[in-house]
């Protein structure tokens, strides 16, 4: 069985309104009398919580709720679902979290799907290294974008000169 995707033109709302994740886990704490509270990991991988919300017409409504209810299972199987999870939107694999799910009628056909996934951040994909590479990057340089933009402008029109 292949795992099943979100239905296309329904897209988590992204604002800071509609959209938020927890923190990472896997860190615990002991509390020490006298000193600072000492730290340890865990495990290193695991999973956030991530809170969506999609905005809805009736007929995404109708999508979503057969989506939800005959496809997923009202939550019980995993589905593909973009998030931005630290690296701009990508899918993600995630489990809806139990009883989260609510939907809100703004007006007479329009209606907010919010509830709860659980997934596992993409920034898991860079190793140590690269992880590394663009922490220093950003000290001596500052934003990646900039370096993006600069490659593209090479890519797209300063190369064209050697043609």
């Amino acid at each position: 069985m292949t795992t099943p995707v979100l239905p296309r033109d329904l897209y988590p709302v992204t604002s800071p309104s509609g959209y938020s994740y927890a923190s990472a886990q896997g860190v615990h704490m002991t509390q020490v009398e006298g000193g600072f509270n000492r730290y340890a990991m865990d495990f290193d991988r695991g999973t956030r919580v991530y809170n969506v919300a999609l905005a809805c017409t009736a007929g995404h409504l109708q999508v979503w709720e057969l989506f939800y209810l005959r496809i997923i299972k009202k939550g019980a199987l995993a589905f593909e679902m973009p998030l931005d999870s630290g690296t701009g939107l990508e899918q993600h694999l995630v489990n809806i979290i139990p009883n989260s799910v609510n939907t809100t009628e703004t007006d007479g056909n329009n209606f907010v799907v919010t509830f709860q996934v659980e997934a596992e951040s993409k920034i898991y994909d860079f190793t140590d290294e690269v992880a590394a590479f663009i922490l220093s990057y950003w000290e001596d340089y500052g934003d990646l974008g900039d370096l993006s933009d600069r490659l593209a402008e090479f890519v797209l029109s300063d190369t064209l000169v050697l043609v």
